[in-house]
């Protein structure tokens, strides 16, 4: 295994500048009215082809801006106001919404006028600006270079919709459509689904076929439509066909499922509550949760509820009243007070395939946390009834997890009495395979998978010989949650899954774990990194990539796990360094390197991490002012050997006594590293502190079993 390369170099370089600075006569602590200007890096992006970087900058107060530049060349703009930065998949167009400046846009609000963002499109090419005015919504379509663009609609005209176009970066054409209330593209790119409104009050669905910029009219008429879904694979669109009844509250909606825009075979069935044998009656069709459209476009999931009346304005609703408690109630009453409205609007889950016309309420309303796989074929859900009680022993609740057959409803437990709240132990640690054919549930010491097909179960992690539990957890339940999150391959080709610092590769038709790292003796962590490879999700095969940290040292840094190989450190440093973003279609990588004393500085390196370059830096006037530093220390408290950060003054003169400020929260030694950007808000600011002269100690609390109030007073 080769060492660890460091970036050492470059903090080096950084800190012996700053000290040099520091010794000049002019030096001074920062003052409150200094903090303004002080800067938070926000999102960093890298276009497809590696060439270009944007960077959004965030000031304590004030507007951001967005640094634009050329990293293998001389080119670099600023641009203020502008966020939400996008490349086109051919890396020759910037997109970015400009805001108008926070101040003014206050005063606009005083005067009750609607501040209004524009669309900013630049040629990473000539260099040229495209600018759109008032854009409430933008997205550039997937693959090409069409933008969909949504103006506001007028002031007081929101039912009527606004103006529309498809804007093509690259000839400048465009196609203007008016009266557009939504619009959803496809996943793939290739269509574009429109809901319009008519001057004489007529709702339209269109889809709009890019290729060639045709236009499919699917529904036209006085009802109305809403919740456009596509399928993620194929041509199918659904959306609901709603009308009004007096008296009663929301539309009465019918799911239509429109398909074959690509064929010319166009398709079209409808879903009539009216019409359907074992509709239950008194409900309807709920717009709460939209639709799913299963991944190959066959099938639809819906929620339906009970159709309520209309209800009528109260005259002595804020007359105080009389609260009856009832002793059979299993909740009592200020929570039936609480959640009175999302307990009105319980649905029922619901399958329906056009195809057989086949209709299953699958989940009743009952149910909490149904999620439905892709295919459609399995859900999981929580029961609470088995468990319903006013007293709540330790503050503890319970369901039962279910495993649930989509098309013809049949279910069975998965899971008995899993704790639900409290942190969201137990039944909360529940991951569906992305393709629905197995369930994993944590039970407090092992990952356990549940064969939805077959219920089979399989003990996935006993007997590796880490633990798989978070060892520093503090919620008051019975079992510690899981250490790490579940990451799935793609097509269910395979699971990782995160002891407290180890990760295992884990074969869901096999049961075999391959162990990927070796950190569980030194206490080293590692977590899985998505590395782009794949739009779709990390596939079986692809190089395997971790963030490292150090819990004894605070070090930072990547590794790779290759089955060729196995695992290969690639850098560490003495520094807190996160994964930001890849280039799509070359190996170049973005990360953000930042230490007590360094601002957060974006980095350009590559898949080996051979070499790095500074390509966005923050705080540069950080030079002109006095600034502290921070070590760790290692102590002793309650027989255990502990750690914590201590932040010493801005202006430390070695032999000066200081006042010190302690701030215990949790487990803060973590933090060593963690850049410290001064705030005038915040009333825990470790940099405000120490710019006052203060050492700031944060230690680490030593948790007595499920007793975290104790803990820390002890």
């Amino acid at each position: 295994m080769r060492p660890f390369r460091s970036l050492g170099l470059v903090a080096l370089l950084a800190v012996a500048s700053f000290v040099v600075a520091q010794d000049q006569p002019a030096k001074r602590t920062l003052k409150p009215d200094d903090f303004a200007k002080w800067e938070r890096l926000g999102p960093v992006q890298i276009s497809p082809d590696g060439h270009w970087i944007a960077s959004n900058i965030f000031r304590v107060e004030g507007d951001p801006r967005l640094e634009i530049r050329n990293s293998d060349g001389p080119q670099r703009d600023t641009l203020e106001n502008a966020t939400r930065a996008q490349f086109t998949d051919d890396s020759k167009w910037l997109l970015f919404t400009v805001s108008v400046p926070r101040k003014e846009a206050e005063q606009m609000i005083k005067q009750k006028k609607r501040p209004e963002n524009s669309l900013g499109a630049r040629s990473l090419v000539s260099g040229d600006s495209v600018n759109f005015d008032s854009v409430q919504s933008w997205q550039i379509v997937k693959g090409s270079t069409k933008v969909l663009i949504q103006r506001y609609p007028a002031e007081g005209q929101e039912k009527a919709g606004s103006d529309f176009e498809i804007f093509d970066l690259a000839d400048g054409s465009t196609m203007p459509i008016g009266n557009v209330k939504d619009y959803l593209a496809h996943p793939d790119g290739g269509y574009v689904a429109l809901h319009t409104v008519s001057a004489a009050g007529n709702e339209a669905v269109q889809v709009v076929t890019l290729s060639h910029m045709g236009v499919t009219t699917v529904a036209w008429s006085k009802d109305h439509y809403s919740d456009l879904a596509w399928s993620k694979d194929g041509d199918t669109l659904a959306f609901l066909d709603g009308t009004k009844k007096e008296g009663k509250e929301g539309d009465w909606n019918k799911v239509v499922m429109a398909r074959g825009f690509s064929t010319g075979e166009f398709q079209q069935a409808t879903f009539d509550p009216a019409t359907e044998k074992g509709f239950p009656e008194g409900d309807r069709i709920s717009n709460a949760a939209g639709l799913d459209v299963s991944k190959d476009g066959s099938s639809i999931v819906f929620d339906i509820s009970q159709w309520h009346d209309q209800e009528k304005p109260d005259p002595n609703a804020e007359i105080p009243g009389v609260e009856i408690w009832n002793t059979k109630d299993v909740t009592v009453m200020p929570l039936q007070v609480k959640t009175a409205q999302q307990e009105r609007n319980r649905a029922t889950s619901c399958y329906w395939q056009p195809d057989g016309d086949v209709f299953v309420p699958f989940a009743e309303k009952e149910l909490d946390n149904v999620q439905v796989s892709p295919d459609h074929m399995w859900a999981v859900a929580f029961d609470p009834r088995p468990y319903a009680n006013p007293v709540k022993k330790n503050g503890l609740e319970y369901v039962d997890v279910l495993a649930i057959n989509v098309r013809d409803g049949s279910r069975r437990t998965m899971l008995k009495k899993a704790v639900s709240n409290a942190g969201g132990i137990d039944a909360m640690s529940l991951s569906l395979s992305p393709k629905g054919q197995y369930a994993l549930t944590f039970d407090g010491a092992d990952w356990v998978m549940d064969e939805l097909a077959t219920g089979k179960k399989t003990n996935l992690t006993m007997g590796l010989g880490v633990k798989f539990f978070d060892r520093e957890d503090d919620h008051t339940v019975p079992k510690p949650p899981a250490g790490g999150t579940p990451v799935w391959l793609k097509d269910d080709a395979g699971v990782v899954l995160h002891g407290d610092y180890d990760a295992f590769l884990v074969d869901p038709a096999t049961g075999k774990a391959t162990r990927l790292t070796k950190g569980d003796d030194n206490e080293v962590r590692y977590r899985l990194l998505d590395a782009g490879y794949h739009d779709d999700g990390i596939h079986a095969g692809d190089p395997l990539y971790f963030s490292v940290f150090e819990s004894k040292t605070k070090r930072s840094g990547f590794s790779r796990w290759t089955e060729k190989d196995g695992l290969q450190p690639l850098v560490m440093d003495d520094a807190q360094l996160s994964w930001a973003a890849r280039s799509k279609d070359t190996d170049r990588v973005l990360f953000v390197y930042q230490t007590y004393e360094i601002s957060p500085t974006a980095l350009l390196t590559n898949l080996d991490f051979a070499a790095s370059k500074a390509v966005v830096r923050t705080n540069t006037d950080q030079k002109d002012f006095l600034w502290g530093h921070d070590e760790l220390v290692h102590y002793k408290a309650l027989g255990k050997d502990l750690e914590g950060v201590l932040i010493y003054p801005a202006d430390y003169q070695p032999g000066k006594q200081y006042p010190m400020v302690t701030y215990i929260y949790e487990k803060l030694s973590d933090w060593l590293h963690r850049y410290q950007t001064p705030s005038n808000t915040s009333p825990y600011n470790a940099q405000y502190f120490s710019q006052s002269g203060y050492f700031v100690f944060m230690p680490d609390i030593v948790y007595r079993d499920r007793q975290p109030g104790v803990s820390a007073v002890t």
